[in-house]
Parts: structure tokens; C-alpha cells; sequence
């Protein structure tokens, strides 16, 4: 189930926001996987954090998140996002996620690869 998120808690979990986001917070048995998100577009941009225990429950968390976006918001033709962490890119595909990009970027004076990937509305692009 999904309920707001308030700051305090994304940022204890350093999730990435905005003042044009918002944040929600799927929780289940005590653990959250925080998201924010915006609208670009016909697109949804949106960040993941989880800690701990709660890890157990991006997919189910992800997949659910991805429903629910484009069930309330019918132009939405896509969801994004950008990743670094190879176990998250593989997360993500096992969501339905494809990788649409892929480009060098500073992250702190570090070079990362970073990964831009979508799941497009009922698996089309």
C-alpha cells in the first residue's frame, strides 16, 4: 500500500527530490521503499531508495508503483529513470524495465556509467 512520504523519512533513506516531486512511500510488515517522483512530459521520472530489510521489497514495491502510475495518469507512456548500481539495472529489467541509454557521467569527480532505462506503458516502444 502506498502512503506520503514526509521529507524526514526520504531523507534518511537519501532519496533524490525536488520541489516538483512528490513522495510516496510503499510499505508492508514494517519495511518502506521510498519514491519520488515527477511528471516530464508524457513521461514519469522517478527515484528509488530503500534500506536494509526493506531491499526485499523493490520488486514487488517497483511493480506495483508502475501500475499505479499508469492507472492514475493515462497519458503517462512511460516511467524513467537513471542508474549507476548493476544489482538495480537488474532489478529493474526483471520489472520490465529496458535500457535506453547508457553514458559516461561525473558523479562526485568519479567517471560512472550511468543507465538511463523505462518501462513504457503495457510493454511497448
Amino acid at each position: 500500500m502506498f502512503f506520503t512520504a514526509n521529507r524526514e523519512e526520504c531523507e534518511k533513506v537519501k532519496l533524490p527530490m525536488s520541489d516538483k516531486c512528490m513522495q510516496v512511500k510503499y510499505s508492508r510488515e514494517g519495511r518502506n521503499v521510498y519514491f519520488s517522483f515527477g511528471l516530464l512530459g508524457n513521461a514519469m521520472e522517478c527515484h528509488i531508495a530503500a534500506k536494509g530489510k526493506s531491499k526485499l521489497l523493490l520488486r514487488e514495491a517497483v511493480n506495483m508503483f508502475c501500475d499505479e502510475i499508469f492507472l492514475i495518469f493515462p497519458s503517462v507512456e512511460e516511467i524513467t529513470g537513471s542508474v549507476i548500481k548493476k544489482s538495480v539495472i537488474n532489478l529493474l529489467k526483471k520489472c520490465g524495465f529496458v535500457s535506453i541509454n547508457e553514458k559516461l557521467m561525473d558523479n562526485h569527480g568519479k567517471q560512472e556509467l550511468v543507465t538511463s532505462m523505462a518501462r513504457f506503458r503495457n510493454g511497448v516502444h
